[in-house]
């Protein structure tokens, strides 16, 4: 058995290898070959993959839309967690905010950080010489 929750739909490995068009593999992260997922956006720290990403993101981003709200809040968050995500921020478009998490090594789960307005400036330490630096006001300049 497979430490990763399932969630539905489920894609593995091979499912994404076969398929034509838009699976490419650059953004995808491989978490087992049962279980292939595509953040909005995930940062890695120290070299670049060379296919897909194989490594636990140390940050993944979340743009949250009416389709995506529960599944980002829920299962998401819960995978993420579980495989050792240093940091996970849902941005939400219409609100203009941001909701950020960070791992919480006790109990292996997320713990919320303070959420952050349109206007603010997010920093992420993510390890040796990674930083992550969001400016929100840029983000939400539409």
């Amino acid at each position: 058995m497979h430490a990763s929750p399932k969630y539905l739909p489920q894609y593995t490995f091979a499912d994404y290898a076969s398929w034509q068009g838009d699976w490419e593999l650059e953004t995808d992260w491989i978490v087992a070959d049962d279980t292939v997922v595509r953040p909005d956006i995930a940062i890695v720290c120290g070299s670049f993959p060379e296919r897909h990403i194989v490594e636990p993101p140390r940050l993944i981003v979340e743009v949250l839309s009416a389709s995506t709200e529960e599944k980002d809040r829920t299962a998401k968050r819960d995978q993420y967690a579980s495989q050792t995500v240093e940091c996970y921020l849902l941005v939400d478009p219409i609100g203009k905010r941001i909701e950020a998490f960070q791992r919480d090594s006790a109990n292996g789960g997320f713990h919320s950080l303070r959420s952050k307005s349109g206007q603010d400036l997010w920093e992420f330490e993510l390890g040796a010489n990674c930083v992550a630096k969001l400016d929100a006001a840029s983000l939400f300049r539409f």
